[in-house]
């Protein structure tokens, strides 16, 4: 009984959020998606996976971000990325993808890219600007 007023509480068993175990099962379908998956890697590959992960924290998952993003550093600063350009995402991947840079290289600087550059928006921030 205690376990389904725990649930019916918005807490997972475990005492977890329900929108940490969705945000979870999202990553955990992302990858297997991103496994599985026999597409090559583009934009459009991105933004599928994106759907997936930020399905329950995006007001449009899959699409890249169309307002201001930023992030608060604490010390009354904020920073504030470029806006999204879809062609030089485009340009950007196809450069990254055709070096000479490892595969783990590769994979690690389009990570970072796209967190640095907020490339997908979770629509909060963008509300707020």
């Amino acid at each position: 009984m205690s376990q389904t007023q725990t649930i019916m509480d918005g807490m997972s068993v475990q005492g977890v959020p329900i929108s940490d175990v969705l945000t979870i099962v999202n990553l955990k379908k992302a990858w297997q998606f991103f496994t599985e998956s026999k597409e090559i890697l583009d934009l459009n590959f991105e933004k599928k996976v994106n759907a997936i992960v930020a399905m329950e924290d995006a007001l449009i998952p899959g699409e890249l971000r169309s307002g201001q993003g930023g992030v608060d550093l604490g010390n009354g600063e904020n920073f504030k990325p470029p806006k999204v350009n879809e062609k030089a995402e485009i340009e950007f991947l196809n450069q990254l993808l055709n070096s000479n840079c490892s595969a783990a290289d590769q994979a690690l600087t389009l990570m970072y890219h796209n967190m640095r550059n907020q490339c997908f928006g979770t629509g909060i921030r963008e509300l707020q600007c």
